[in-house]
């Protein structure tokens, strides 16, 4: 009977501290990510601070964690200087081989708009195939 006590009791004693244990990993953890996030987000760089911010505000789930770190007249401040300005200018472009190749692989992921498709149009030059593909789109 004694030794039954005793060996319940040492079990009591090791799962109380294996508990605490887990309890302070846990604890540990939540204190990493948060001082991480607080790092990435209003960390040394104001730029890359504001691109992972206005990506992670096209995202559903990227929007609640923002919401944690800023308040809503921040994050328009912050939206604000990286928005896109829509312009019906036309602009002369000339050939350059990487500017195709970038276009182009946009164009193959389907990500594309009429000034990349008029763009590839005027300068790209590659496979029959790719050059088909560009045609279809471009009719």
């Amino acid at each position: 009977m004694a030794k039954r006590r005793r060996l319940k009791a040492s079990i009591k004693r090791r799962s109380k501290k294996s508990a605490l244990v887990v309890i302070t990993i846990i604890i540990a953890i939540i204190i990493n990510i948060y001082i991480g996030s607080l790092i990435i987000l209003k960390g040394p760089s104001q730029a890359f601070s504001n691109l992972v911010i206005s990506t992670m505000m096209e995202t559903r789930r990227g929007k609640a964690l923002i919401r944690l770190f800023f308040s809503d007249s921040e994050i328009d401040t912050i939206l604000a200087k990286n928005n896109v300005i829509q312009s019906n200018e036309i602009t002369n472009y000339t050939e350059d081989d990487f500017l195709s190749y970038l276009a182009f692989e946009m164009f193959r992921r389907g990500q594309y708009d009429k000034v990349t498709l008029t763009y590839l149009a005027e300068y790209y030059c590659g496979a029959i195939g790719d050059m088909k593909r560009l045609w279809k789109v471009l009719k």
